[in-house]
């Protein structure tokens, strides 16, 4: 079975899940200050939320979690992107090695 990004990471406390979760939703620009403000917490919540990311790697899993749902966002938009292409549209494959769209 496939690695859900979204799901618990191994060893992660409910809290700092909920943390993550706040985090995943701060699309699309994600920060642990947004994810601090969104929390209700003051910011030098941060500290910790900046360990946790750390630790159980927020960023790959939220960049994962946007390449799994990317396609069905752009889908849902009318376009219809390849999923290299998708990786472009949102900006993670730089213009430096930019191709056409088909």
């Amino acid at each position: 079975m496939a690695y859900n990004p979204a799901c618990m990471f191994p060893g992660e406390s409910s809290r700092a899940y909920l943390a993550f979760a706040e985090y995943l939703m701060c699309f699309p620009r994600r920060t642990l200050a947004e994810a601090c403000r969104r929390l209700g917490r003051p910011p030098s919540y941060e500290r910790a939320l900046r360990r946790w990311a750390s630790e159980y790697c927020w960023r790959e899993r939220a960049r994962a979690f946007d390449v799994l749902h990317g396609r069905l966002v752009l889908s849902v938009n009318g376009v219809d992107l390849e999923p290299e292409e998708a990786l472009h549209f949102i900006g993670w494959i730089p213009e430096s090695v930019d191709r056409p769209l088909k």
